[in-house]
């Protein structure tokens, strides 16, 4: 009998250049297929906020944040994915097994 894969949820990430051409700022958000919503991906150590909007200066940074909440949040077989659902070059950022 086939394993059931589990849950992909997956990373998206998008920018935002404000006035001043140097600066650029980096969102996340992770969803999944089978969840109704998206999880907005939170910066834990100090940052800067805009209302609820978290804001980070790299997407290394995004990335990184959006596993620490994999790490705490998925379940045995879920993974983590960089890119859109149903993306075909999708980069698996971390799996739990």
């Amino acid at each position: 009998m086939p394993r059931n894969p589990g849950r992909s949820w997956y990373l998206t990430i998008s920018t935002f250049k404000s006035l001043d051409p140097d600066a650029s700022h980096y969102y996340g958000r992770i969803r999944s297929p089978r969840v109704e919503g998206a999880v907005d991906v939170e910066q834990k150590r100090l940052g800067t906020t805009i209302g609820n909007t978290i804001r980070f200066h790299s997407e290394e940074e995004v990335i990184e944040a959006a596993k620490e909440w994999f790490k705490k949040n998925g379940k045995s077989g879920e993974k983590l994915i960089l890119g859109r659902m149903g993306n075909s070059k999708d980069v698996i950022l971390a799996r739990k097994r």
